[in-house]
């Protein structure tokens, strides 16, 4: 039986340090936005997840790396 590559991890102790194993994927856990990869958001489970723009926000940190809160809406950064 050939095992399922969409299959990333079973418990916690198949991810590496500090990530966690969620719908079988290993996932960095995260409490703001600004704690994730570029192109990523914290999730309200705590997850670094890919989002569809423009993202709602009220400060910086609920943006995605690299872009910054703009009246209520996550944009490119000036950098």
């Amino acid at each position: 039986c050939a095992e399922d590559p969409s299959i990333e991890c079973l418990s916690d102790d198949d991810c590496a340090y500090g990530e966690r194993c969620t719908d079988h994927l290993c996932r960095t856990p995260c409490a703001v936005s600004c704690e994730c990869p570029e192109g990523l958001s914290c999730n309200e489970d705590g997850q670094c997840v890919l989002l569809d723009p423009p993202e709602t926000c009220e400060t910086n940190c609920d943006c995605p790396a690299g872009e910054e809160c703009v009246e209520g809406l996550c944009v490119e950064g000036d950098s």
